[in-house]
């Protein structure tokens, strides 16, 4: 079984933070421990992200070695992984989970118009806004 620690843990046995960062048209930063996906914020949070995930090696108590890898996707591929449809993204989830979804998706998208420089994320962004609204 895996658990935190309140304080670091210089004894840990090596876990490891791999990092992939952000590439143009990138809108996700996804947080994975072990392949397990742990978390999946947006693009304009990745510092926050390996901040985390650094946080985590260090504090995690577990007998093996733990790899967390902090990826940053597009919307189409944070579609793959997620396994979802992006014509049908919210059709087979109950009202709250899709309006959960949807509003998650708006606020990743306005926060890449904001805040990213990249001429793609803008028009990728705009697109699902298009899409899921």
């Amino acid at each position: 079984m895996t658990h935190m620690s309140e304080f670091p843990l210089w004894g840990a046995p090596g876990h490891q933070v791999a990092v992939l960062h952000p590439s143009m048209g990138d809108l996700f930063v996804m947080t994975t421990v072990n392949g397990m996906q742990v978390s999946m914020d947006p693009v304009t949070k990745f510092d926050a992200a390996v901040r985390r995930a650094n946080k985590m090696a260090d504090r995690l108590v577990h007998p093996e070695r733990v790899v967390i890898k902090v990826l940053c996707l597009s919307f189409l591929e944070a579609c793959k992984v997620q396994g979802l449809n992006p014509a049908t993204l919210f059709e087979h989830q109950t009202p709250d989970d899709a309006a959960a979804m949807r509003q998650q998706a708006i606020t990743n998208c306005n926060d890449a118009l904001r805040n990213s420089n990249d001429p793609r994320v803008r028009a990728e962004a705009l697109e699902l806004l298009k899409v899921i609204t």
